[in-house]
């Protein structure tokens, strides 16, 4: 927790007095990086639905796919990830 705080730029008591311990600052970014990563997802879905209608089964799965997929250097999604997700459109 010192490593975060020192990161942060604030204190350690900051750190506890918010999280308590170690588990719980743990926590509290896994649940932060998973909305993050639903909005973005959710993002892609409606992208991808046609006009007003439901997305299809196939969509929603291409989407958290495409969103989980880890990107390049470039920032383009790797070639394995963007063969297993073409194989769901």
């Amino acid at each position: 927790m010192r490593e975060v705080a020192a990161e942060a730029g604030v204190s350690l008591r900051l750190v506890q007095y918010y999280f308590g311990t170690k588990e719980e600052l743990l926590l509290a970014a896994m649940q932060h990086l998973a909305t993050q990563f639903s909005d973005r997802a959710m993002a892609r879905i409606r992208q991808s639905r046609p006009g007003d209608g439901p997305a299809s089964p196939r969509d929603i799965i291409g989407a958290i796919l495409a969103e989980g997929c880890p990107p390049t250097t470039s920032g383009a999604p790797s070639p394995s990830c963007t063969r297993l997700i073409s194989r769901c459109r």
